[in-house]
């Protein structure tokens, strides 16, 4: 996979995860509409620079955005579950307790049903 193939999967799995045009998404990210366009086709020759930057208005590590591994839908479900633990981390230690409980008891329900 090129790194534009990566980039072009990491910034489509997280415009998705924001539910956000692409319009919306290029002025988060302080790019024009036409090159985020072509950041998501893949077809998008950046500057160093340029990726730095897009890394920093997203709050991520440029080097997340061009060596993943990971196709599109396993991307968002990635960043799905990162947020998922963010928030978790944020809660008060009884409620991460109790979400915890919570938790387990669906797994436990889950393996009930198979």
């Amino acid at each position: 996979m090129t790194l534009q193939r990566n980039l072009s999967n990491f910034m489509n799995a997280v415009r998705s995860s924001k539910k956000q045009s692409i319009t919306e998404f290029a002025e988060e990210v302080g790019v024009s509409r036409s090159e985020m366009q072509q950041i998501l086709k893949g077809t998008c020759n950046l500057r160093i620079d340029t990726v730095k930057y897009i890394a920093d208005n997203l709050d991520v590590d440029p080097e997340a955005m061009l060596f993943p591994s990971y196709t599109e839908s396993q991307q968002e479900f990635a960043l799905l579950l990162l947020r998922t633990l963010d928030a978790f981390s944020r809660l008060p230690k009884e409620k991460q307790k109790d979400a915890s409980f919570l938790f387990h008891d669906l797994i436990l329900m889950m393996e009930e049903n198979e």
